[in-house]
């Protein structure tokens, strides 16, 4: 019994960390990373963007939280950025913002 409620409780703090705000938080820290080489970039969330997010995902239906998804996987795939081609991987990176442009109004007012 005790074994079940640690493992549920393991599957419920897995899920919480990897909530749709959570993966777009980490791939907009990622892709500043990658713009480095490029000059400086702050589209990384600070915490309590994060937090208002995550406190909003119950605004956002699972449409919604698809198209973040969506987002925070195009921005993991941008390659990183080479000197000189700042430009150009800032146009690929605002490219990301597309599946955004559907979220509905509640749930866009979290972030």
């Amino acid at each position: 019994m005790a074994r079940t409620a640690l493992a549920l409780f393991a599957v419920v703090l897995l899920a919480a960390g990897c909530s749709p705000c959570n993966r777009i938080a980490n791939a907009e820290a990622s892709a500043d990373d990658k713009y480095k080489s490029c000059g400086n970039a702050n589209g990384a969330w600070s915490d309590s963007k994060l937090s208002q997010c995550n406190d909003n995902l119950k605004n956002c239906s699972s449409t919604d939280q698809k198209l973040m998804d969506s987002y925070a996987d195009c921005l993991n795939r941008l390659p990183t950025c080479q000197s000189g081609n700042g430009f150009s991987w800032s146009i690929d990176r605002a490219r990301c913002l597309e599946p955004l442009f559907s979220v509905s109004r509640a749930c866009a007012n979290g972030f």
